[in-house]
């Protein structure tokens, strides 16, 4: 994108994957400090120094993020980019559930809480007996949620 912008959505993917790194629980709270950063103080994240500061506010190791900025977290971008692609996941939010060998439902972008309510009431209809899939969509970290199942799924809504 000419203005810039696309560079900055870039950084800010890299840096919670670099975050995801070194501490999984401390990667989600730096992304929801990110987003009350941007939201509600406002704060231009387009810097490398707001995103260091901001890794050392919950408890990250500065200079290892600054390293996975640079490596490992471009690695783990690259990684949930492809598995987003895998999925033809073109609009964010997207929620994926996943029930069984019984196929996914779907929900793309910005929704009404009714349409999370009725992929919610389908994933009830499904048989219960979860297995693992072997699809490392169970693990994947990004903005976009994935749920394997639907207690799974519950939790994150309640």
């Amino acid at each position: 994108m000419a203005d810039g912008s696309g560079s900055l959505i870039l950084s800010i993917f890299i840096a919670f994957k670099a975050a995801e790194l070194q501490d999984k629980v401390k990667a989600k709270h730096y992304l929801e400090r990110l987003q009350e950063l941007v939201f509600l103080e406002r704060t231009n994240i387009g810097k490398i120094e707001v995103l260091h500061r901001l890794a050392i506010s919950v408890g990250l190791d500065g200079d290892q993020f600054l390293d996975d900025m640079k490596g490992g977290g471009i690695g783990g971008f690259l990684k949930d980019l492809s598995l987003i692609r895998k999925h033809g996941i073109s609009l964010l939010p997207t929620l994926l559930f996943k029930k069984n060998d019984a196929g996914w439902i779907r929900i793309n972008g910005p929704q009404p809480l009714e349409a999370l309510e009725k992929a919610l009431q389908d994933l009830q209809r499904w048989p219960l007996n979860v297995k693992a899939s072997g699809d490392s969509l169970n693990d994947f970290n990004m903005p976009t949620r994935i749920f394997p199942d639907s207690d799974q799924a519950y939790r994150a809504a309640g």
